[in-house]
């Protein structure tokens, strides 16, 4: 059984989920959600920022009034990959992981990519851009240890080739 389509305000519960996000990216909130609303839909949330008064707006145009900001999904926010587009502006604040362009092929391929082949490296959850600015999707930057010896890597969340690996 399908949930019903509501659009409704994020609970607080649920934007503390978002803000969490934001903190552990190391930006404020209001750097990309003003009027948090989402959608329930099949046991999760779409949360969107809509420009707009909520009740203002018909359902079947909310994908292309509002910015669709990602999902909570068993209390854990899933960010979307149109929100690392949005954010990647803001890489100067030090919120991304650069590659070069063989770590850009091995990263869309959901893979991870070692040192050797990241430009400017950033630990924790980060925007995954590669060295011409453009986002590629989400990561975590960490550091690994091989044979007592650290090596950072970046292991993918979210990527574009995401996309056409799930075949749509």
């Amino acid at each position: 059984m399908q949930d019903e389509e509501n659009l409704t305000l994020l609970p607080k519960r649920d934007l503390k989920r978002v803000e969490g996000f934001a903190k552990a990216l190391g930006i404020p909130l209001s750097s990309f959600l003003s009027n948090p609303v989402f959608l329930s839909r099949n046991g999760r949330k779409d949360v969107f920022d809509l420009p707009l008064f909520p009740k203002l707006v018909v359902k079947k145009y909310l994908y292309s009034l509002g910015f669709y900001v990602g999902y909570i999904k068993d209390k854990v926010f899933y960010p979307s990959l149109m929100l690392s587009k949005r954010l990647s502006r803001l890489c100067f604040l030090g919120i991304c992981n650069r590659v070069d362009d063989f770590g850009e092929k091995v990263f869309l391929y959901n893979r991870r990519v070692f040192e050797e082949h990241i430009v400017e490296f950033r630990k924790g959850i980060s925007i995954v851009v590669n060295e011409r600015g453009e986002p590629l999707g989400w990561g975590v930057g960490k550091a690994i240890y091989v044979k007592n010896k650290e090596i950072k890597v970046v292991d993918p969340l979210k990527d574009l080739g995401w996309y056409l690996r799930r075949g749509g």
